[in-house]
């Protein structure tokens, strides 16, 4: 099947993976966050002990590793993201608490809740499928989960003929028509995801020629809504009237393509 000849994958850096279609399904390999951490920057407490006067026992910057668990009416200073220990289950803005002597009032009923381990994923979560492009936000989820290499699918190689529909004589002279080929940057950039173009100027050539049926005798992949498409030795080949309506119909197909 052509499928086979087609259905090609290899592997990129993830950081190069950018626009690609991703030919593999991304599970997390652990929880995010991994622990409880500060939503804000503020002083972390326990909720029991909102309305004491509490002992400020240190601060947690980004990177470190706090005590296990708050004893009774303690408090930390604490970065946004930084880990947190484990029965720190509010966070209080520094705004609308007071510190005086070594002791901390919360004067608010303004609370924060921690950002639990695991309540954005959990290990072995399926976060990207097989099929989907790979944006810039993919790119981050790739690399927190430790995955630097990737499978895409390789574009496929694509030629691509447009025939006008200009009467072609003797005395012709497409000049004469300030005719601009606007279709090829279109269905270039539309197309840039799956395919790839070789790099010389014939990838997309208008024709100038009448085209009054569409006919092939190789293998033919596609015929119908203006154009028609071949096989020749994985190489997409395909022809399409000098129309928008057909441009379109060619390139909604060829991105609904399953094969690639």
């Amino acid at each position: 099947m052509f499928e086979d000849r087609l259905n090609k994958i290899e592997k990129l850096q993830s950081r190069d993976a950018v626009g690609r279609i991703l030919a593999q399904d991304i599970m997390a390999d652990r929880d995010e966050p991994p622990t409880n951490v500060s939503p804000i920057d503020g002083v972390a407490l326990r909720f029991v002990d909102r309305h004491n006067a509490l002992w400020n026992v240190g601060s947690i910057e980004l990177g470190m590793n706090p005590s296990d668990t708050l004893s009774k009416n303690e408090c930390l200073n604490v970065k946004e993201g930084a880990k947190l220990p484990q029965n720190a289950d509010i966070i209080c803005l520094h705004d609308d608490s007071n510190a005086k002597d070594g002791q901390v009032t919360i004067e608010s009923s303004r609370l924060f809740k921690v950002v639990k381990q695991g309540s954005i994923y959990k290990k072995d979560d399926m976060l990207l499928t097989e099929g989907q492009i790979i944006d810039p936000n993919s790119i981050v989820t790739l690399v927190k989960n430790n995955i630097l290499q990737v499978s895409v699918y390789a574009k496929l190689a694509i030629q691509i003929k447009i025939h006008s529909t200009f009467v072609y004589t003797d005395n012709f002279n497409i000049v004469d028509y300030k005719v601009r080929d606007y279709f090829t940057p279109y269905i270039k950039s539309s197309l840039s995801n799956r395919y790839k173009f070789f790099d010389k100027d014939s990838d997309i050539d208008i024709v100038i020629k009448v085209v009054s049926n569409l006919e092939c005798t190789t293998e033919v992949l596609y015929k119908g809504d203006g154009f028609f498409v071949v096989v020749k030795n994985t190489t997409l080949n395909v022809t399409c009237l000098c129309n928008y309506l057909s441009i379109q119909s060619l390139v909604v197909w060829l991105n609904d393509q399953t094969f690639i």
